[in-house]
């Protein structure tokens, strides 16, 4: 989907899926990024070639009014971000992006294998019994 337009994109999914956004066509020019500060974070991102000038560097919890800000900073038209629920500040997100009119692009987790809380609390329950 990235590759085939050529629009701003704002990241917030975190320094490790820095290395992969590498392959999409003009990332350089086209991704901001909001990160959380470290003592490296300028240098790493300057040495996968991203623009030092489109680094936001900020700790949340973000606001609505927050990240409408970015992306009226950014000029992004795509908002590229995580599934992370309400303490990742996902529902602030998606009212933004929805307040701006701007596409939004969510990388949504693996369902895990194994039991559910519930299903273990049943199980226990059943051996307890026997």
């Amino acid at each position: 989907i990235l590759n085939r337009c050529n629009d701003a994109i704002l990241c917030s999914l975190g320094r490790k899926i820095l290395p992969s956004l590498t392959a999409v066509k003009n990332y350089h020019e086209r991704f901001w990024l909001r990160l959380l500060p470290s003592d490296d974070i300028l240098e790493y991102c300057q040495d996968l070639g991203y623009d030092e000038k489109k680094i936001m560097c900020q700790r949340g919890p973000f606001t609505v009014e927050l990240n409408t800000e970015h992306i009226l900073l950014s000029h992004a038209k795509i908002l590229l971000t995580k599934e992370s629920g309400s303490t990742g500040g996902y529902p602030e997100k998606a009212e933004a992006a929805k307040k701006c009119g701007i596409r939004m692009i969510t990388l949504v987790r693996p369902k895990e294998e194994g039991f559910s809380l519930d299903e273990i609390k049943k199980l226990l329950e059943r051996n307890s019994k026997n």
